[in-house]
Parts: structure tokens; sequence; C-alpha cells
């Protein structure tokens, strides 16, 4: 009788087996090399869960992909779904599979079968798919080509000044600084010498508030190559510090 029942039983599988030779095929949302991961996910659950129970896993691929696995009761492939295998020889499980990855997110379904060769997924369909819209990155920011003191053009021969004037007072961290980072130096120099600048007036009231700066620039290079003991404010001059230059590091050396 036992020699019997194990024959029925290989005899049963090997039907099985034979109705599933081809592998379900992955659903083209699915890239292959993942769901092959995936199928033998589900294969290992099917047989890790108990036949009369229902169970709800994770599906982890690291950062590839993600989800959950619903491995459902079994029953016999012969009698189909619904009638629960009890001690049938050719069960059978349905799953459902939520699964997110790079291209979107979807459900899918299936069944699982037992066979000769242990559990194997028998097929395998995509119910829902939802196309995930991949944030652009944002577009860098448009080169900035002229030097600029707040919302004030400098011209290209008083930039071009002051640019010499700030690399020799070491403003500069290489060699060919851009029109932004002369404009952002620049702006640095200016709460340095504690100046207070106002372009919001006329033609000639600004063209006059660039000589000062360009003045300003000409003078701290002076001070920057005199002895110590000549770096001292120039005269008339309010505030407490004066800049005599800037030191290797980017330190200020004041007087």
């Amino acid at each position: 009788m036992q020699v019997g029942k194990f024959a029925a039983t290989l005899c049963a599988l090997g039907v099985i087996a034979a109705s599933i030779a081809s592998a379900a095929t992955a659903p083209a949302n699915i890239p292959q090399t993942y769901y092959s991961e995936i199928e033998r996910y589900i294969e290992g659950r099917a047989g890790a869960v108990p036949l009369a129970s229902t169970q709800l896993d994770t599906v982890s691929g690291g950062e590839r992909y993600f989800g959950e696995l619903t491995m459902r009761r079994g029953y016999s492939a012969n009698a189909g779904p619904g009638i629960d295998c009890g001690a049938c020889t050719d069960p059978c499980r349905s799953f459902s599979l939520a699964l997110t990855l790079g291209g979107g997110n979807g459900r899918f379904t299936g069944e699982v079968c037992l066979t000769s060769s242990g559990w194997r997924v028998r097929n395998i369909s995509q119910q829902t798919w939802v196309r995930q819209v991949v944030p652009q990155a944002p577009a860098p920011p448009p080169e900035q080509t002229q030097v600029m003191l707040g919302d004030y053009r400098l011209s290209e021969a008083s930039a071009e000044v002051i640019r010499v004037n700030l690399t020799r007072l070491n403003y500069f961290s290489t060699p060919a600084p851009s029109a932004r980072e002369v404009s952002n130096r620049l702006q640095e120099f200016v709460q340095d010498n504690g100046m207070q600048l106002n372009f919001s007036g006329d033609a000639g009231s600004q063209a006059n508030q660039v000589v000062t700066l360009v003045t300003r620039t000409n003078e701290a290079v002076t001070r920057s190559t005199a002895p110590a003991e000549q770096c001292a404010p120039p005269p008339g001059q309010t505030h407490v510090y004066i800049m005599c230059g800037r030191i290797g590091g980017g330190q200020n050396l004041f007087q």
C-alpha cells in the first residue's frame, strides 16, 4: 500500500511538473534579472507557510525593489482554488504580489504548485501598473558672466582691476575665479572694510561709488605690501578695523 501510494504521488507530481515545464514568464515591467529572485522567493514561501494558512510577507531586493507577498491556503491542482488541499498529493497555492521598483509599482497574481523538483511558479500575471514619474534634477543656475555687487553690474574694466586686486589680497582659492566667485569675494571685501555703498542713485552717483570701491581695493593692496608699522587706518576713517591684507588660509590681518 505504501509503495502504491508513493508511486501515485510521484505520478501526480510528474503530471504537474510536465504542465509547468516552461517556467512562468516575467511580466514586462519586472526586469528578468529581478524576476528570477522574486520567483525563487515566492517558491520558498510556498513551501515554508503551512498549507492551511494564509500569510503576508515582505519582499525586499535592497534598493532595487520592495513589496509584499500574500501566500494563500493550499488546494488540490485537480480540484482548483476554494477547496482546501487537506491530504492532497498535488498541492497548489495562489498568491498576490505588490511590488515597487524603479519604473513604477504594480500588483500581480499567480499560482505556485509542488512538483517533483519542489515548488514552482506556474503562472504570474500583472493586474495593475502605475508608472512612477522620476523627478528631474533641477537645472543648474545659469553661469554668471558679469561681476555684480548686489544688483549693480560693474563694467569689465572696473571688474578686472578689482579681480587683480582681490587676487593679490588672497581672496580667491583658484587662479582663475569665475565672475560669480569675484562677485561673492567682492561682497566679502566690502564687509571686511566696513564700506557703505549705495547704487540706487543716478548714473553719476553710481560711477562715484565704483571709483570709491576700486580705490579701496588699491589702498588695501598698498597696505598689504607695506611694512607692518605702516598698516594703519587712513586719515578720517571712522570704523575700528581696517584690513591690511589676507594671509594664507583665508585669515584676515587687521590693525
